[in-house]
């Protein structure tokens, strides 16, 4: 890497570079949903390529960037230095993401207000210890964002019959829980909620009350949203996965693809009847991208309101409403979910839905259903006089959390499900 070069000793070509190189990072990726930090690289950014950054203190950089009030002090208010060290860590991320090929580094040196910009070394082909370093890296920010990228790994990795799960994970517990959706008569096929966001410039917008595109034009709350920000157009995308279906479908996907050869995955708003017809069925999720998902939960007991679960049919000493709660001084969570296990749409197929709310939330199912610890009470919930579990049935389930991490785990209504749904539903 050269030694970083001055705006202010560069030709006019490498300025208009270094201009298009910051126009570059600043519509990047990880700095698109960080405003405040775009903000102030874009700020930064004139002022050093002006020559002007030389002279900025840090009380112009407050108000002027951070839109500070004119009675900011920089003694008792430290976030411009908290926000430059941000800034310097995104730089860091974007530089090892995705602008790891970039022949200009954009830098911000401690102590100082003017952006470097260092002219890179040509990316040749690495020795083999790097290239393996940034493959890793990649696919790492990869699985981070998309779920398909550890289920795709988990199977990978089964299909070959490397590390497959401990066999003492499997327990009776365990094996009668999942034995509807191993019984080899079908594929498994794992599907996942995916959120609909409005897209426009550079701005992701989600409503949580609005999954599909119709009620688009009809969300009040969007329309003032969109006037206010004065968009002219905008699009519709399902491309963002939440952290908690990446660790849902990995932790399944682990547990199950040994004894499942042919488990696959699809999105939740591209699964159709004709899936649901010739799959067992593991949904990972509370039906907002899959109308097919919300339809058979109509058939469970309990439904999801705003904050809050509804048990139509409590039984004596049972709650009729599941409250969440959030505790923002100890960083703690309570909330709730349900896990329902129904019978297809043809003889002896299954579908498993794992519904809740958040996206920490669907993390704790996966460990309510693949840890033996949790799967045991489960089972002993459901288990009937006969030994058997019923063939479906249903549970709400109790998870507490520490920094969105599911801590404790608990089920506090489990039952059978008695119902002829089967024929009512089948589209036929």
């Amino acid at each position: 890497m050269q030694p970083p070069v001055s705006p202010c000793q560069t030709t006019e070509a490498e300025h208009a570079e270094f201009r298009e190189q910051l126009q570059r990072v600043l519509d990047s990726r990880p700095f698109r949903d960080a405003e405040m930090l775009r903000r102030l690289l874009a700020f930064l950014g004139e002022a050093s390529l002006s020559g002007e950054a030389d002279n900025l203190k840090e009380y112009a950089v407050g108000v002027q960037a951070l839109g500070r009030p004119d009675t900011y002090d920089t003694r008792t208010d430290s976030s411009v230095r908290v926000q430059a060290g941000k800034l310097r860590q995104k730089l860091r991320e974007y530089y090892t993401t995705e602008g790891a090929a970039d022949a200009v580094e954009i830098g911000l040196p401690k102590g100082r207000y003017r952006l470097s910009f260092t002219r890179r070394e040509p990316v040749s082909s690495p020795e083999p210890g790097r290239r393996l370093t940034r493959l890793w890296r990649r696919a790492f920010v990869c699985a981070a964002s998309v779920a398909v990228v550890a289920v795709a790994v988990v199977m990978f990795l089964a299909s070959r019959r490397v590390a497959p799960v401990a066999p003492e994970i499997w327990t009776p517990e365990m094996t009668a829980l999942w034995a509807p959706v191993l019984d080899g008569k079908y594929p498994v096929l794992l599907s996942y909620d995916v959120a609909l966001f409005v897209r426009t410039d550079n701005y992701a917008v989600r409503h949580y009350g609005v999954n599909d595109p119709e009620q688009i034009e009809t969300s009040d709350k969007l329309e003032v949203l969109r006037q206010r920000m004065g968009w002219s157009r905008y699009d519709l995308t399902r491309d963002y996965a939440d952290f908690g279906f990446v660790h849902e479908a990995f932790l399944i996907s682990r547990l199950l693809a040994p004894r499942a050869p042919q488990i696959s995955l699809k999105r939740g708003q591209e699964l159709g009847w004709e899936d649901i017809r010739n799959n067992h069925l593991i949904f990972m999720g509370n039906g907002k991208s899959q109308p097919h998902i919300r339809d058979l939960l109509t058939r469970v007991d309990f439904r999801f309101l705003s904050s809050s679960i509804q048990d139509l049919h409590p039984r004596a000493g049972e709650a009729e409403y599941y409250q969440s709660s959030t505790d923002r001084a100890s960083d703690t969570k309570v909330g709730h979910a349900v896990i329902a296990l129904l019978p297809g749409l043809k003889s002896g197929q299954s579908v498993f839905i794992l519904a809740a709310g958040a996206s920490e939330m669907q993390w704790g199912l996966a460990e309510a259903v693949t840890d033996p610890r949790n799967v045991k009470n489960l089972v002993q919930q459901l288990r009937q006089p006969s030994g058997k579990l019923p063939p479906a049935w249903q549970a709400v389930v109790k998870m507490r959390f520490k920094s969105q991490v599911p801590v404790e785990i608990s089920f506090l209504s489990a039952r059978e499900i008695h119902t002829g749904w089967m024929e009512a539903s089948d589209p036929r």
